[in-house]
Order: structure tokens, then sequence, then C-alpha cells
């Protein structure tokens, strides 16, 4: 049968709230079902005793039955922005007695301001946030690599490859990895020092010398482990594994340690420094491009059978799960849809996919299906969207996930609704058929590249307090 809403005038309700300082009451009370978000923030402050500007947003659990055998359906998000009435919410044709809402309740998210842009000479392709300092990698298609702050402020720019930077990864610990056209992936070293920020370049993986098992085509995809391990995938299908050295540089061992000022006096011999590397496994992972790859579990690295501890998505419609040490596919999920990009959250251990018709899909692969609706909870842009370039979730606020496309804009997601919180029109404002090519977050910013050749971010604020929770109850 398919689900109704119910025509009452009142509801049982308990409020429940993942954010210290806020919390009410856990009692049920009646709460009249005409209700929106406003009239529900209004109860949250009258409770709190507090100022009736404060805005909440709102995960409904229409619950039902008793005891053990209480059902909790489909979590239902009322936002501020919406017109959404707390009778929508019900889902299920029970008695009011059997009936009990839950309402979780976290400071309503702010639009996104203005955070600044910075102008390269080239498309941006690809950028990815370093969660440490809340900075920005990017590569661009002339081969350079740049560090920009949060604000989009240029601090650094390097020359690394011979054709355009197609993939970035920040890994932890400084370590940065990128894959060009010219077939080859790079790692870097990234040094801080204040206000100021330098690559220096560790190692190269290429398809001549010894490494003949690697990549005969353009890297679109990276990504590294904590413990260094890279993962990359092209436009043949093929994916890499890569080591990275467990030795330190020169000035390590000698107590040096990473700062800027050493890696400057050391400019003179980083040529001589850079180190190949080679693949230590290369295979056929899909029939067309590798368009994401991700490391699905830090750390499992051994012990009780087989585990997937990686994901690809392709051109040719699947997703699949991995097993890299034994080479073995756990998981084929076929879709209906070439694969532009992904990303993992390794919060909810979900799957966004972007999509050339303008959605966004999310995927469980550990149920083999998506986590909401059995199949690819689709996540349709409202104004069609166009090309899905570029997807990133934000690891401040586990619930959101971002995404670049080709009509030039960026819009921020809610996974737990369908529709988007925000679109931001990031590019665009040289002319109409500038393109959205990637998106990252970093801290409390969320930034994109495009055939603008800008790198534009917006900043939120109070986003670690606003958007949590989602967990089962």
């Amino acid at each position: 049968m398919e689900d109704e809403a119910i025509e009452v005038t009142s509801l049982r309700c308990r409020f429940v709230t993942m954010v210290a300082g806020i919390r009410v009451t856990n009692d049920p009370f009646s709460v009249p079902a005409r209700l929106g978000p406003k009239g529900l923030s209004d109860i949250i402050n009258h409770l709190l005793g507090a100022d009736k500007g404060a805005l909440y947003d709102f995960l409904v659990y229409d619950s039902f039955g008793s005891g053990d055998e209480r059902q909790v359906v489909t979590p239902v998000l009322m936002r501020q922005a919406s017109k959404h009435l707390l009778r929508g919410s019900l889902r299920a044709h029970v008695s009011e007695s059997e009936r009990l809402l839950t309402i979780e309740y976290s400071p309503s998210l702010p639009r996104p301001s203005d955070g600044g842009r910075a102008e390269l000479p080239d498309w941006v392709g690809c950028v990815d946030g370093v969660q440490e300092g809340g900075l920005f990698v990017s590569g661009c298609y002339d081969g350079h690599l740049r560090v920009s702050t949060g604000g989009a402020s240029l601090l650094y720019d390097v020359g690394g490859h011979q054709g355009a930077v197609k993939a970035i990864k920040a890994g932890k610990g400084g370590l940065v990895v990128s894959g060009g056209q010219d077939q080859t992936i790079r790692t870097w070293r990234l040094e801080t020092s204040g206000d100021e920020a330098t690559l220096v370049p560790v190692g190269v993986g290429s398809n001549g010398g010894a490494s003949r098992l690697s990549h005969e085509n353009s890297v679109e995809c990276v990504d590294v482990r904590d413990s260094g391990v890279i993962l990359s995938g092209d436009w043949d299908g093929r994916l890499c594994v890569w080591p990275t050295s467990d030795e330190k540089d020169d000035q390590d061992d000698e107590g040096g340690g990473s700062s800027l000022s050493s890696a400057k006096k050391r400019k003179a011999a980083v040529s001589l420094a850079v180190k190949e590397l080679v693949p230590v496994a290369a295979f056929k992972a899909h029939a067309q491009c590798v368009s994401g790859v991700a490391w699905m579990t830090a750390g499992n690295d051994s012990g009780g059978g087989i585990c997937a501890n990686a994901v690809t998505s392709s051109w040719d419609h699947s997703l699949k799960s991995w097993d890299i040490e034994r080479q073995d596919c756990i998981t084929t999920i076929n879709g209906s849809k070439v694969n532009t990009c992904m990303d993992y959250s390794p919060s909810s251990g979900l799957v966004a996919t972007g999509h050339p018709d303008g959605a966004l899909r999310l995927w469980d692969l550990r149920v083999h299906v998506s986590a909401v609706t059995g199949a690819a909870s689709t996540l349709a842009s409202s104004s069609g969207g166009g090309w899905v370039s570029g997807v990133s979730w934000c690891v401040a606020s586990p619930n959101l996930v971002a995404s670049s496309s080709h009509d030039g804009s960026m819009r921020i997601y809610d996974a737990r609704s369908s529709k988007p919180l925000f679109t931001l029109r990031a590019h665009g404002a040289k002319t109409s058929e500038d393109k959205g090519l990637c998106v990252a977050w970093s801290d409390s910013f969320v930034a994109g590249g495009g055939t603008d050749c800008r790198l534009k971010a917006f900043s939120f604020s109070g986003l670690k307090g606003a958007n949590e929770g989602g967990q089962d109850r």
C-alpha cells in the first residue's frame, strides 16, 4: 500500500537532540499536527526558556507499536526553508494510541557566506581539502598544483605534471597524491609554517622503467590510506596499488622535522630526492573509465576472512567493492546511469555517486542496496542541474554532501532529504557556459573549481553544531 498522510489534529511527540546545551525534557506530550518547522522551533525555545528567534531543523521518526515490537519508519527531514507540516510526516496507518513521534532537532544550518575566490591561469580539474589546516590543494589543466586557504587565497604554486591534473587527494601527515593525463601519479609532502605553505615532491610513478604495471592512460582518480598505500584508477578501467616509502628524508633523521624552512634549504636538491614509485598490483577493474576510488575502512588489514576495503565507480554504470590484497571483487552493483564521480563517507558508510542526469545517488554496499529505499536513493536537483562532475562528503557534518555540475552551480544536500539545502552559483561569472568540475570540503569551507579558472569557496557558520544526528532511535 502506498504511504499516505493521515489527517489528525494532535500528535504524541518527544524531542531529542545530539547537541549538548539545548536538550529539553524527554517526556512525550501532545503537539498540534498543523505545526511546521517554525512552530516546532517555538516549542523548543519555550521549553528552553530561550529567545524565540532561535531556529531549528527537525528529523521526524514515526514509530508505532510497543515494547520490543515498536517499529520505526524512514525519518522525514523538516527544515526551516520548507513548508512541511508535522502531520505530513505520518507514514503508517495505525491508531493514535500506538503512535509516538520522536523528533530530533538541531540548530538550523544558515546559508553559507561568500568565502572568496582564487583566480588561476587554467581550468581547475580537481580539488581536495586538507583537514588538519583548513587548506585546499587543487590541480589545474596546466599541470600545476596549487595550495589555497579556506578563503581561496593562493599560497603556493608548483609544476608537477606534463598534462592536465585530473585527480588529487590530501592524506594525513601532509601526504598529497596527484594523478594526471600524463599517465603518472606523484606524491608530495605539504609543509606549512604560519601563513606560508609549500609542496615538496616525494615520489613519481609512471609507465616507464620499473613501473611496467602502471597506467597506460590518463589517471582519473586517486585515494590514499592512512598507512600511505595509494589507489589510482585510469581512463581504461585499470586500478593500480602503490606503496609509499616508509623511509623519512634525511632532514627528519637529523631531527629537522618538516618545517617550511628546512624545505627551503633542500630546494636545490629536491629533484634528486624524488623517488620512483612501483605499483605492487595492477588489474582491470572496469570495462570503462574508473571515475572514483576510495578506501572504505582505514586500518582494516587483517583477520577474519574476506573483507571489502575499497570501492570503485565507473562509466560502465557499475559500483564495485574490493578486497585489494586478494584483488577480489566482493560486490558489483549495476546502475542505469554512467557514474561520473564518487565519494565515500567513513562516518556513515554510504557511497555518493554523481551522474549525467543531474542527480546524486546514495548506496550502502554493506547491504548491496541503498541505505534508504532498497534501490538507489536519489538526491535529484529540483532544477535539473545537468552533468554532475564532482561530489564530496563533509567531514565536519557527516550528513552533508556537496556536488558540482556543468551548469556552474554547487549544491549542498542533507543525505536525509531528496532536495538540495542550498544551490550556490560558483561558476559562470565570465560566461554562462562555464562549468563546475570539482568540489571539496575543508573544515567549515566548501570550494569548487571549474572551467572559469577559479577556485570558489563558501563558508558555513556553526557547521559542527548543526545538521548532526540521524542515529537509530
